[in-house]
C-alpha cells in the first residue's frame, strides 16, 4: 500500500526502509494515504485512493473541489494534486474564428471587375463598326449588369459558408437569402453582414459609390 515519509512527506511504497527523497529511517510501516475532501463547508473521509478516485470519475468531486491527506501540509484542489489523473478528459477550448472579409470586398467590386473584363471581351470580338453604334453602349452594358448579378450571387454564397465555418450562421436571415434581391443589389447583404459581425460598413459605402457613379455616366 502506497504512504507518506513522516519527515517529508515524500510517498513511499509498502516494505521500503528509507525514504527515496529525504533518505531518513521509516522505523515503523509508513502512513497509509487516507484521503478527505471538502464538500460546501462539511469535511469527508477517510477515503482510499481508489474509492475518491471513484467518486473524481463520477463527478462527485470536481477539478476545484479540495483535498486532503496525511502527505500534504495544506488543502488543494483535486485539479492540483496526484489525483488530477482521475478527472474527466475535457474537449479543447473552441476558439471561434474571424470571418475573413475577401468575398465581401469582392462583391462589393462585382460590378466594376465584370463591367471591365465585358469591355475588354466586347473590345476584342465586336467589329469597330458595331462598337460605334448607339446600341451598343445599352447592349454591354447590359451584359455586365447579368455578368455583375452572377458575380454578387457567387460571391455572397461563398462568403456566407465563410462566416458559417467562423461560427456565424446568416442563413435565416432575409437579407442574406433572397436571392432575386442579391442578384440586383447586394447592398442588403453588405449592410446586413456588417451589422452582425465586425460593423465594416466600408464594402457597402464603395459599393453604393461605384454603383452611383456607374448610373451618373450611364444618364
Amino acid at each position: 500500500m502506497e504512504g507518506f515519509c513522516e519527515k517529508c512527506g515524500a510517498k513511499i511504497n509498502d516494505g521500503s526502509k528509507f525514504c527515496t527523497s529525504c533518505g531518513a529511517e521509516l522505523k515503523k510501516e509508513p502512513l497509509a494515504a487516507e484521503w478527505f475532501y471538502l464538500s460546501g463547508f462539511d469535511k469527508c473521509g477517510p477515503l482510499t485512493k481508489t474509492e475518491i478516485s471513484d467518486k473524481i470519475k463520477r463527478g462527485d468531486v470536481t477539478a476545484d473541489a479540495f483535498v486532503w491527506n496525511s502527505g500534504m501540509s495544506e488543502w488543494l484542489p483535486v485539479g492540483k494534486t496526484e489525483l488530477n489523473v482521475f478527472l474527466p478528459a475535457l474537449p479543447p477550448t473552441y476558439e471561434k474564428k474571424k470571418a475573413g472579409n475577401k468575398f465581401l470586398w469582392l462583391t462589393a467590386l462585382s460590378y466594376p471587375m465584370a463591367s471591365a473584363v465585358v469591355w475588354l471581351l466586347f473590345g476584342i470580338f465586336a467589329s469597330e463598326a458595331w462598337l460605334d453604334t448607339e446600341e451598343a453602349f445599352p447592349v454591354i452594358t447590359g451584359v455586365s449588369a447579368v455578368a455583375a448579378a452572377i458575380c454578387y450571387l457567387i460571391f455572397i454564397a461563398r462568403d456566407k459558408v465563410t462566416l458559417y465555418n467562423g461560427g456565424t450562421d446568416v442563413y435565416d436571415r432575409w437579407w442574406a437569402n433572397t436571392w432575386l434581391i442579391l442578384a440586383v443589389s447586394p447592398a442588403f447583404y453588405l449592410f446586413g453582414r456588417a451589422k452582425c459581425t465586425d460593423k465594416n460598413y466600408a464594402p457597402a459605402i464603395i459599393w453604393c459609390i461605384v454603383m452611383g457613379i456607374t448610373i451618373i455616366f450611364a444618364l
